[in-house]
C-alpha cells in the first residue's frame, strides 16, 4: 500500500478537508462535527501506520505526513489523545 492508497477519497475535496483540517472544538460544543473529525483521523492516522509500516510516530510526523498545500492538520494532539483513552494508540512512555 503506498502513500496515495491510505488517503480516503475526501481528501482531494477541497471544502470538506477544510473543515477537516481545522481546529477541533469541544466536544460538548458540538458532538457529531468532534466525532466526525476525530473518527476520520484516527483512521486515517491508523491506515497510514500500516502502509508506512512505521507504528512510531510523533503529531509532528504526522503532521508532515498530512499536510495538504499550505495546511497542517489543526488537532492531531486531540485525535492522539482520543485514541490512546479508548487503547486505539499506546506511548512510548508508558511501555
Amino acid at each position: 500500500m503506498n502513500r496515495k492508497n491510505y488517503l480516503p477519497p475526501i481528501w482531494y475535496d477541497d471544502m470538506q478537508m477544510a473543515g477537516l483540517m481545522s481546529m477541533i472544538k469541544a466536544r460538548e460544543v458540538n458532538p457529531y462535527d468532534y466525532d466526525r473529525k476525530v473518527k476520520f483521523w484516527s483512521e486515517t492516522i491508523s491506515k497510514s501506520c500500516h502502509a508506512e509500516h512505521d507504528p512510531l510516530v510523533t503529531i509532528d510526523m504526522l503532521k508532515k505526513r498530512f499536510r495538504r498545500g499550505d495546511q497542517l492538520p489543526a488537532s492531531l494532539d486531540i485525535v492522539v489523545d482520543n485514541m490512546h483513552r479508548f487503547v486505539e494508540w499506546i506511548c512510548c512512555s508508558v511501555i
